[in-house]
Order: C-alpha cells, then sequence, then structure tokens
C-alpha cells in the first residue's frame, strides 16, 4: 500500500536539499493542507546522511511545541522515507527579501517605526522558539538556524508565530563536557567555534540567532534621522553584537534578552 498516493494530492514543491524534497500536499479526505518531506536512500547515502534524517524525525517526535513545526506522521516506501509535518505559508527568509518593498523603503534608509515594531515581535517569538529548545530536558541544539528555516504559520484566529523547522543537524546536549561535531550547520550562520572545534553547547545558536536578528533590523546601518527611537535601536543592535560575542561564555541567554525586552521596546 502507497500511504503518500493514497491519503495526498500533490500541490506545490515548497523547497529541496540534499536530503529530499518538500512538497505541499492535499489530505484527499480532509481537504487539509500539510507538508510531506520525501527523502530518498540511494545506494550512495552514507551512514551518516541516514542518521541525520532520522534525526530529524525523533527530534520533531519529541519536541510537541508551539515553538516548532507540528510532526504528525513518518513511514517508509520503498527506498523513500516521507514525513508528514504541518504546513506553513512562509518563512522568515521571504520576510527578509520583501520586508524593504512592503515598507517602500531604499536600501540606505533607515526603519521607521513601523518596521521596527514589526521587527521587535519577529525577534521576540525567535527568542522564545530559541528559549524552548534551550530549556528543555536535555537542552536542544538546532545548530542550522538560518532564515529559511525560521518558519510562519498563522492559527485560528489569523495571528502569526514563528516556528523552527528542519531539525537534521539537531543534537541533545545532555552533560556539559559533552563534545558535537565540528563543522555542523550553515557556514554563514555558524558560530566559530563549531566550525574550529567539537567542543560547543547551546551558545552556538545564540550566535546564529544573533546574526539572523542583525539581517532583521539592518543592523548594519546606523545613521538614524529620527531621534524617537534611536536609543532604543543601538540598544537592540549591542544585543545583536553581544550574541555574535567570539567567547560564547560571553554570549546572552535567550532568556536574559527576552528579560529585557522592555529596553528596546518601551517607545512601542
Amino acid at each position: 500500500m502507497f500511504v503518500y498516493k493514497a491519503q495526498f494530492i500533490e500541490q506545490d514543491t515548497l523547497g529541496s536539499g540534499c536530503f529530499g524534497i518538500v512538497f505541499k500536499v492535499k489530505h484527499k479526505l480532509t481537504n487539509k493542507i500539510f507538508a510531506v518531506k520525501r527523502v530518498q536512500f540511494k545506494d550512495d547515502f552514507s551512514d551518516e546522511k541516514k542518521q541525520r534524517v532520522l534525526n530529524e524525525v525523533k527530534s520533531l517526535e519529541k519536541l510537541d511545541s508551539i515553538f516548532v513545526v507540528k510532526y504528525y506522521n513518518s513511514w517508509t516506501e520503498g527506498t523513500h522515507l516521507y514525513i508528514h509535518m504541518e504546513y506553513c505559508t512562509q518563512t522568515l527568509k521571504h520576510v527578509l527579501q520583501v520586508k524593504q518593498q512592503v515598507f517602500e523603503r531604499q536600501p540606505k534608509e533607515p526603519l521607521n517605526i513601523f518596521e521596527y515594531y514589526i521587527c521587535c515581535q519577529i525577534f521576540r517569538q525567535l527568542l522564545q522558539c530559541l528559549q524552548f529548545l534551550h530549556e528543555s530536558c536535555p537542552p536542544v541544539i538546532h545548530r542550522d538556524l538560518k532564515p529559511s528555516n525560521i518558519l510562519i504559520s498563522y492559527n485560528n484566529n489569523n495571528l502569526v508565530h514563528l516556528k523552527l523547522g528542519d531539525f537534521g543537524m539537531a543534537t541533545e546536549h545532555k552533560t556539559t563536557f559533552m563534545s558535537h561535531t565540528q563543522g555542523a550547520g550553515n557556514g554563514k550562520y555558524m558560530a566559530p567555534e563549531v566550525s574550529s572545534s567539537r567542543d560547543y553547547d547551546h551558545r552556538a545558536d545564540i550566535y546564529s540567532i544573533g546574526l539572523i536578528g542583525a539581517e532583521l533590523f539592518d543592523a548594519d546601518i546606523r545613521a538614524y534621522n529620527s531621534k524617537i527611537f534611536s536609543s532604543q535601536y543601538n540598544v537592540v543592535v549591542n544585543i545583536f553584537w553581544s550574541m555574535m560575542n567570539a567567547m560564547s561564555d560571553n554570549r546572552p541567554s535567550c532568556s536574559k534578552v527576552l528579560k529585557d525586552y522592555s529596553q528596546w521596546t518601551s517607545i512601542i
């Protein structure tokens, strides 16, 4: 029995990578929309690659939360593994691509107060998502945080929620001195200690999210005409730099940054 074709109708291809293709599908009985990831175990598929795929399934099974893309089921058909997940309409990557156009802002122009407000809400939710992983028992290191792995969904009240996806590189940090795979993740958003050693912990994710936050707020733009919220903007930019500190011990936790939320949103 081929479950995939029996239960789902493919509507679109959402994305593809070295481990598989993600489809937007409609369930034949309920007409509900889902995402299904299809991974083909080829002859040249190494044991390490297989483990990464299976690791994603295990992580999604355990991390049942509003902060993580919802997992429903998984099964195999021949040489294919299928992962049935919640469908999210967009990613943060798409938001970053269209944000300037939506707010009618030129590349060299600073954020106005409305765009700043939206960025604050996005970054707060992103911190809450990562806080959930890091405060799990045992703590989980995502290790592949990037805008395309941060998904956007809508609840029944049409409110926007950010969720973390793609847990193929995720790992548990069970003991203080536990070592991990060197060079795991995306090079652009990888913390320096991950690229250079096996000795790192959840603070590697803090580095990645700091860099994503800097992109979200266009943190390389420091010249502000408006004095209404320039001080708050400088506070949040300094937070990003602290999160990207080369010394992981000096990076703030998600809970610490969230605790200081009012310092960079007091004008809102």
